[in-house]
């Protein structure tokens, strides 16, 4: 199932061209000098191309999907055929609608209210870019905040919910704002229940689930209204946001630790950096790309006599084969995310489209991986469709090298902050489901 949030950019990864052409010729495609198309839909020279979606859907039909990878994850979600289905009437159109419908029924031991009897979805108004004026006020789009304005239209606090791309997504914003004509901002009409409540259980709705539409999905307020909401005593609304809240603080506690960590080992490679003499990558490490390894033959869980399989964006399963062996960084050499680092440990497979990297013997691994992250690799990157990383390129990308025992230093210093991270991300992962815990409590 093809997702369509975001028309423009999907267009691009298909393998058309998004600028260069007049209406009146259409959408052309975009091609390599070979005349070949350059899209992530499917390879014109290799049909069971693990990279490209086609043989995902031709699995499909011998009923083998798999697991679609994460880098092609934004062009296509598998769901059940059932799901877009409507037997709501007599008369079948032989269409399909592109939305998953799914209910979700609410119990509580409080009284049940319609959404649509304490609150109404008010439509944003439209203000292009170029019509902003830089100011103090959040304009809000369907995601969250996209910009700044001078004047506002809702008085902060406020709630937003995605009305077009992001559909049904749910935003606390503090401030007053002023939300465009993609979302919809909520105005209470019933004095027993507080806005930040409503919030709260607006979470439970899942009103992504009910967008509707054939091209861009939206949420249709209407549906919106007769979603089923527990509205307990204004006592009990309280103790659900003040607990709440502290979670929130938490949240934002950790995230704020994260910021400092990553700021200073950013600190500790700058200084670093322009303290010592700079070097070729080819001049410290060796790369290779790895090696093919079908699709078919990559598990998605882990089981015994299995070594983790490394593609261009990370781990993707699990294989019978492994390529190497030892702690050595990954390099993501094809896609959108091409450039990101990986470690990889123990015996593992990189595919073709993974660079490993040895260092030489006056070099710590880990100090190289840190180095790599620090180099953003990413900005080498050539190709729109499908960008890409030559190893013949980023080996003559220079880097400052220190020695050896300011290396380990510099890596002893920066693991330290890595698992301040690590932790701090703990607090924030574990934020939702503590929160859900919270309303089940009370509800």
């Amino acid at each position: 199932m093809i997702n369509q949030d975001n028309l423009t950019q999907l267009l691009i990864q298909l393998g058309f061209k998004s600028q260069g052409h007049t209406y009146n010729e259409g959408i052309k495609l975009d091609k390599d000098a070979d005349g070949h198309h350059l899209t992530m839909l499917y390879d014109e020279t290799w049909r069971d191309n693990p990279e490209k979606l086609n043989p995902y859907i031709a699995a499909n039909f011998e009923a083998g999907l798999g697991t679609i990878p994460t880098e092609l994850a934004e062009l296509a979600t598998p769901i059940q055929l059932i799901d877009i289905l409507d037997f709501s009437r007599v008369n079948f159109e032989k269409q399909l609608s592109l939305v998953v419908k799914k209910s979700l029924e609410i119990t509580s031991k409080w009284p049940i209210v319609k959404l649509g009897s304490v609150c109404t979805f008010e439509y944003g108004k439209p203000l292009p870019e170029e019509k902003r004026v830089q100011g103090i006020y959040p304009v809000m789009g369907s995601n969250g905040r996209i910009g700044f304005h001078n004047e506002f239209i809702v008085s902060g606090p406020a709630i937003i919910v995605g009305r077009k791309g992001s559909a049904g997504e749910v935003i606390w914003e503090e401030n007053s704002c002023y939300p465009i004509d993609t979302t919809f901002y909520i105005q209470l009409k019933n004095k027993d229940i507080t806005l930040k409540y409503l919030y709260l259980a607006l979470g439970l709705l899942n009103l992504n689930k009910i967008r509707s539409g054939t091209g861009v999905p939206g949420l249709n307020r209407n549906d919106a209204y007769q979603k089923d909401v527990p509205l307990p005593t204004s006592d009990i609304q309280q103790k659900i946001v003040a607990e709440c809240e502290a979670i929130d603080q938490d949240v934002n506690a950790a995230q704020q630790k994260i910021q400092n960590s990553n700021d200073q080992i950013e600190q500790l490679i700058r200084v670093t950096s322009d303290s010592v003499n700079t070097k070729k990558l080819s001049e410290i490490c060796r790369m290779q790309a790895g090696k093919f390894v079908s699709a078919s033959d990559i598990a998605e869980e882990k089981s015994d006599g299995l070594y983790p399989c490394f593609g261009g964006n990370g781990l993707r399963g699990y294989t019978k084969t492994f390529t190497h062996e030892g702690i050595l960084p990954l390099i993501g050499r094809q896609g959108a995310l091409c450039g990101n680092i990986n470690m990889a440990t123990g015996q593992f497979h990189a595919t073709e489209h993974a660079v490993v990297v040895a260092p030489n013997a006056d070099i710590d691994v880990h100090w190289l991986y840190y180095q790599l992250k620090a180099l953003n690799l990413n900005q080498y990157a050539t190709g729109v469709a499908q960008p890409g990383l030559s190893v013949k390129n980023i080996l003559t990308v220079t880097t400052p090298v220190p020695p050896l025992p300011e290396q380990q230093r510099l890596v002893a210093e920066i693991e330290k902050l890595e698992q301040t991270i690590a932790t701090a991300q703990a607090i924030i992962t574990a934020a939702p489901a503590q929160k859900q815990a919270i309303m089940q409590k009370y509800l």
